[in-house]
């Protein structure tokens, strides 16, 4: 009986540590992730089919600080991109749900070719503010990343 009490205090030990060390890692995940700056770098293909408002996007993602931004180890996903206008009127949505993102320190990652639709209807309701678009300058990327399943929003300042 002495054998088992030993096995679970050992288990539970080991669990206990790794639950710490996961909370450490989430931590610092979400202090390099909150000074990540997304910056739109790219529109193209713009076009309307079938009612549908639609084009290409880029966004670069830029690590400012001294540490990369690896997630290796936690679950991390890029799950949305919202695109607005200067304004913070929202724009179109774009559902990316990519794992397994890695910014070196100083670096940046580039999300490429993401499809912005937006439908008929969308398109009335922001149609000022679409007409308002003369440049990248004038679109803000806000990015959604979910870390074990808490989102946290990266604002383009």
């Amino acid at each position: 009986m002495g054998l088992r009490v030993k096995h679970v205090v050992i288990g539970l030990s080991v669990l206990g540590a790794g639950a710490i060390y996961v909370q450490q890692r989430v931590k610092n995940l979400t202090e390099i992730m909150v000074k990540l700056i997304p910056i739109p770098t790219g529109l193209r293909n713009i076009r309307v089919e079938k009612g549908i408002f639609k084009c290409n996007i880029d966004v670069t993602i830029h690590n400012p600080t001294s540490e990369a931004f690896d997630p290796n180890g936690i679950i991390v996903t890029v799950k949305r991109l919202d695109v607005k206008s200067k304004a913070g009127t929202l724009l179109g949505k774009v559902n990316i749900n990519k794992n397994s993102i890695n910014i070196p320190a100083n670096g940046k990652y580039i999300l490429k070719d993401l499809l912005v639709e937006i439908d008929s209807m969308g398109l009335l309701l922001n149609l000022s503010s679409l007409l308002k678009i003369k440049s990248l300058a004038d679109i803000k990327a806000d990015v959604v990343i979910g870390i074990l399943g808490t989102e946290y929003i990266i604002p383009q300042l």
